[in-house]
């Protein structure tokens, strides 16, 4: 809420580690067309603070396989509310990741971090094609869910012209949303990266 009272201005946030180490963080906010709010750290100081890290382990098997479905549902709805965030506008699309863009944060997580973050990197992208998959285009199963509920309420098959259509509509948006998203992975990280 702080952030959205300053247009265009700069906020400071202050810090507190223990009774030594403290400071102030000064942000400059810009507010683009897109109504977004873009934060970047302007002449402030680093925060030392370590990531929060939690050691998850189970007591058996039964508890092992409780975690897992906790952890994959968590994926799955963090995969949900960005997909939505994207179609209310809160996330830009410049957001999203291609092949181009998973390759190479996977080299710089695989080289840089501990192996575990790139399992549950991973996992983020299968939850993302789980729920792509759901979506009501008849490339994706989620497609098929639908054309098969209204053949059953309308008690005959939709017509093959219909599903064509329908199809190719399907892939024409998966093929656009694919060539945006390259595009912009080759923007971010090779021509941004080179000036």
């Amino acid at each position: 809420s702080e952030i959205r009272k300053k247009q265009n201005g700069r906020i400071g946030i202050e810090w507190r580690l223990n009774e030594q180490k403290a400071g102030i963080v000064a942000l400059d906010i810009d507010n683009n067309a897109d109504k977004l709010i873009a934060v970047r750290s302007g002449l402030g100081e680093y925060i030392p603070l370590e990531p929060l890290q939690k050691l998850y382990k189970a007591n058996g098997p039964v508890e092992a396989v409780i975690m897992g479905y906790q952890a994959t549902m968590s994926l799955i709805t963090t995969a949900y509310q960005t997909l939505q965030s994207a179609v209310s506008g809160q996330v830009h699309p410049k957001n999203f990741m291609g092949p181009i863009g998973i390759v190479t944060a996977s080299y710089t997580i695989v080289s840089a971090r501990p192996f575990i973050h790139y399992v549950h990197f991973i996992g983020l992208i299968n939850a993302f094609i789980a729920v792509f998959n759901l979506l009501p285009l008849l490339p994706f199963d989620g497609g098929h869910i639908v054309f098969m509920l209204i053949e059953k309420i309308k008690g005959s098959a939709v017509s093959e012209r219909i599903q064509l259509v329908a199809t190719n509509i399907g892939w024409i948006l998966v093929g656009t949303l694919f060539l945006y998203v390259t595009f912009n992975d080759i923007i971010r990280n090779f021509i941004t990266k080179s000036f």
